[in-house]
C-alpha cells in the first residue's frame, strides 16, 4: 500500500514538474525533473525500496540544488573516421555532462585547410565543472576519439570540440559565423543574453 502511494505521488511530482518545464528557468529544474523520471523508471521496475526512495528526496535532493550548474554550448567536427568519432564523443559527452542536447550533424567544406569534409553539430546543455575541468574535459575527449597533432598536420581532424560559450562567455567569436553553428544555434535551447 505504501509502495504504491509512494509510486502515485512520485508521478504526479513528475507531471507537475513536466507541465512547468517551459515556466521555469531555475538552473536544477532540469536536474530535478530527469531524477524524478529516473526515480518512477526504478519504482516502476521495482528496483526502489521505499526507505531509499525517501533518502533520495529528503537528503540529496536539497545537497544537489547548492551545486552551481554552468550552461554550454560546444561545437564538434571531424573529417576522419566521422561518424565512428561523432559517436563516440557524443557518448563520453552524455556521461560527463549533467545534461547534454546535440542538433543535427551536417556536412561542411574545411576552413582554412586542405583536407576531406568535416561532419558537425553543436551540443548544448548544463555541467558542475568550471570552466578549466570543463575545457580538460572536451579535451581528453578529443584524445579519446583518437586525435592527435601528426594527424592534424595531415589535414585529418578526428574530434574537435570547441567551447563556444559558458555561462554567459563566448569563445572562438569567428566561429559564430560559420553557416552551421548560425543554424546550429537556431536549433539550440539556450538562452543567449
Amino acid at each position: 500500500m505504501h509502495f504504491i502511494f509512494a509510486k502515485i505521488q512520485l508521478t504526479e511530482e513528475r507531471n507537475k514538474f513536466s507541465q512547468n518545464l517551459h515556466a521555469r528557468k531555475n538552473k536544477t529544474f532540469l536536474l530535478f525533473s530527469h531524477l524524478f523520471v529516473t526515480l518512477h523508471k526504478l519504482l516502476r521496475l521495482g528496483k526502489l525500496q521505499i526507505n531509499l526512495l525517501f533518502t533520495l528526496l529528503f537528503v540529496t535532493l536539497p545537497n544537489i540544488s547548492k551545486q552551481e550548474m554552468h550552461k554550454f554550448i560546444l561545437s564538434l567536427g571531424s573529417n576522419c573516421h566521422s561518424h565512428k568519432s561523432m559517436e563516440k564523443a557524443k557518448e563520453l559527452l552524455i556521461e560527463n555532462t549533467e545534461c547534454i542536447d546535440f542538433t543535427s550533424v551536417v556536412k561542411t567544406k574545411p576552413y582554412n585547410m586542405i583536407a576531406d569534409l568535416f561532419l558537425n553539430c553543436l551540443a548544448w546543455g548544463t555541467t558542475q565543472l568550471n570552466y578549466a575541468h570543463f575545457l580538460d574535459m572536451t579535451k581528453n575527449i578529443e584524445t579519446i576519439c583518437g586525435n592527435s597533432k601528426q594527424l592534424r598536420q595531415e589535414g585529418k581532424v578526428v574530434m574537435d570540440i570547441d567551447i563556444l560559450m559558458f555561462d554567459n562567455k563566448r569563445y572562438h567569436e569567428h566561429d559564430w559565423s560559420r553557416e552551421y553553428i548560425v543554424e546550429g544555434i537556431k536549433e539550440c535551447k539556450y538562452e543567449i543574453y
